[in-house]
């Protein structure tokens, strides 16, 4: 599943995907633009693995599984678009929620928006 985030004018952006807005049992993607890292949560939120968008790294925890190949962004002025190359695993059932956060260079964010749902 390949989900494209577009979020302007923004400094680094997140995805989360669960039943509600918690980290833990999550799918919870963060982009980091200073190491242009896609850092995905463990199970419990209390750390992250990241990897480079295109590398041929894969990580993982319980809920999904973020690959470089497919990953991607994209600056053009202040706008940033991600794509997050997820695969879910057979355990991470039931209707999902989708979320979206963006924040700019001087701290503001969004809060987490509810951007759609999916059933895997």
């Amino acid at each position: 599943m390949r989900i494209p985030t577009a979020c302007k004018p923004s400094y680094d952006a997140s995805i989360l995907i669960n039943t509600s807005v918690k980290g833990a049992g999550s799918c919870s993607v963060n982009y980091y633009p200073a190491g242009n890292e896609l850092a995905l949560e463990n199970d419990t939120a209390t750390g992250t693995s990241a990897l480079q968008p295109g590398s041929s790294a894969t990580i993982s925890n319980s809920q999904c599984t973020l690959s470089g190949v497919g990953s991607s962004v994209t600056k053009s002025g202040k706008q940033l678009a991600v794509v997050y190359a997820l695969t879910f695993s057979s355990s991470f059932t039931s209707l999902q929620k989708v979320f979206l956060r963006s924040e700019d260079v001087n701290g503001s964010n969004s809060g987490w928006v509810p951007e759609t749902t999916w059933t895997p």
